[in-house]
């Protein structure tokens, strides 16, 4: 069993069991049968997942060393507290700029909400890595009627913006979809260009229909 430094804190000072942490999703097993666990998130910078009320539920993880063979991003399992389907990443700040907007902004990472937070766009919420669903669309309800996928330029993104109209205009909300350059997410647009040009991108939203149009005639 590989001991790290949760798992000595989290006994030690906290008396929380392994079994405990396996539950949190902070530790798990090992697949060679022994009957040993690990820790998770070892060797990555970590996001804390919040509900809505800001209470941390699970956390997002990103690999420190890019050499290596292991996969970027780690999130928390599924546990009796944190469901995917049915949190947004970022929300928990975002809801009183939503509904002093008027409308929510989605895009697609947490990075590219974190970029957008500390360029004052605050307004800005993220999905944690699934596709919307009917939670989703409830949660931004309850603060606001209207919603703006902002999505990458690719057919990827595309196609994620149409499954994602479709749950939100299942509760009668007002979708619009707002497409990035090619080849930038809001992170990487910021950093080159300036909050402005995702606000530009933003303020250029197209009703669903006329983003469908554009598809068939392209």
């Amino acid at each position: 069993e590989q001991r790290g430094v949760l798992t000595t804190w989290a006994e030690r000072k906290k008396e929380w069991s392994s079994r405990d942490l396996e539950a949190a999703g902070l530790i798990a097993r090992t697949d060679n049968g022994r009957g040993g666990t690990y820790e998770r998130f070892r060797g990555r910078v970590m996001f804390p997942i919040t509900d809505v009320r800001g209470r941390v539920i699970g956390f997002s993880g990103r690999i420190l060393d890019d050499e290596t063979n292991l996969a970027k991003y780690v999130n928390s399992p599924e546990t009796p507290v944190f469901q995917k389907s049915g949190v947004l990443f970022g929300l928990d700040k975002a809801r009183t700029p939503i509904t002093e907007k008027g409308y929510a902004v989605v895009c697609e990472g947490q990075i590219d909400a974190i970029r957008c937070h500390l360029a004052n766009l605050e307004h800005v919420v993220a999905s944690q890595g699934t596709a919307m669903t009917e939670k989703h669309a409830m949660l931004l309800d309850r603060f606001a009627s209207t919603v703006i996928l902002l999505m990458d330029a690719d057919s990827a993104g595309q196609k994620a913006a149409l499954r994602s109209a479709d749950v939100f205009l299942g509760r009668n909300m007002d979708v619009r979809i707002a497409t990035l350059p090619p080849g930038e997410d809001p992170d990487s647009l910021i950093l080159r260009e300036g909050p402005e040009a995702v606000q530009t991108v933003i303020e250029q939203a197209k009703s669903l229909i006329d983003f469908h149009a554009d598809l068939v005639s392209s």
